[in-house]
């Protein structure tokens, strides 16, 4: 793959005083279209969650950013899954990956998994540091060297027209695509001026909410689940339970999770056990 340019969003500017065009509107009825799904699956390390979007039902291609697979294809054949997945190769930057996401290559796949964000955002940021100079016309090496805390900003505006519009478009394919993240804690304010933490899936951040890549991609995924290992402490603060996991697909003050269709709004998922995604992804 060649070390083309990708596009860059442009910043935005003033409206324009053009009117629309009004030719060919028509009103129609909700259908049954088959639109694919958008999901942002968290967690914290170790909850199974790259074997989880495993078990998606049909032809799942996934981009192993994190080079975890391997280690996971045994327990794969025991679930009787392994035979269904594929492991996309030659994806090592931000642009072999913008480029393999907008190939041909998923033709046929009933689903695209995307293993890690974390690393999509550390590729997104190093290829922004190279083309994206500061105010004062130098080349940043990390999000502190653009001016008040604007870093976000300029990985968004080459993180979406290039990653997440082939989503979009795999999306329109009927094709579900799956973005597998881990999580983190967010000072989340109470309504007494104190403050909680509340668990999300880690991206790059604004508190504005303003050209923030989280920010855009919870607004537009159909569905953010958090899947958490089911471990309670006791008087002592030993670790108790573990033995099964939630998924969890509704919001709580204390997980960020929701979904576009109607189901539970947790499911247990039970180690051995293939989950049934179709209970979530129509």
């Amino acid at each position: 793959m060649s070390n083309e340019m990708p596009t860059q969003a442009p910043a935005k500017k003033g409206a324009t005083n053009a009117a629309p065009g009004n030719d060919g509107f028509t009103m129609e009825d909700v259908g049954t279209d088959q639109l694919g799904h958008v999901t942002i699956l968290y967690g914290q390390p170790g909850t199974g969650k790259t074997t989880l979007a495993a078990m998606l039902p049909g032809k799942v291609a996934i981009l192993d950013l994190e080079h975890s697979v391997s280690k996971l294809k045994e327990t794969w054949d025991e679930l009787g899954i392994g035979d269904n997945v594929k492991v996309v190769r030659g994806v090592t930057d931000f642009v072999s990956l913008c480029k393999c996401l907008a190939s041909p290559i998923f033709d046929g796949f009933d689903h695209v998994v995307i293993d890690s964000l974390s690393v999509v955002m550390e590729w997104a940021k190093t290829y922004t540091y190279a083309h994206s100079p500061t105010k004062a016309k130098t080349r940043a090496t990390c999000l502190d060297d653009y001016e008040f805390s604007t870093g976000p900003m300029y990985v968004f505006r080459w993180l979406i027209p290039n990653f997440w519009n082939p989503i979009t478009k795999h999306q329109l394919a009927g094709r579900n695509v799956m973005i597998i993240a881990h999580a983190n804690f967010e000072t989340v304010p109470n309504g007494d001026a104190t403050e909680y933490k509340m668990f999300d899936f880690d991206a790059l951040y604004m508190k504005s909410g303003k050209d923030s890549p989280r920010h855009f991609m919870n607004n537009n995924s159909d569905h953010v689940l958090m899947l958490k290992a089911d471990v309670a402490g006791d008087k002592k603060k030993n670790a108790m339970g573990g033995e099964t996991k939630t998924l969890y697909a509704a919001p709580l003050p204390y997980i960020n999770a929701k979904s576009r269709t109607k189901h539970p709004a947790q499911f247990t998922i039970t180690p051995g056990e293939v989950f049934d995604w179709t209970q979530i992804i129509h």
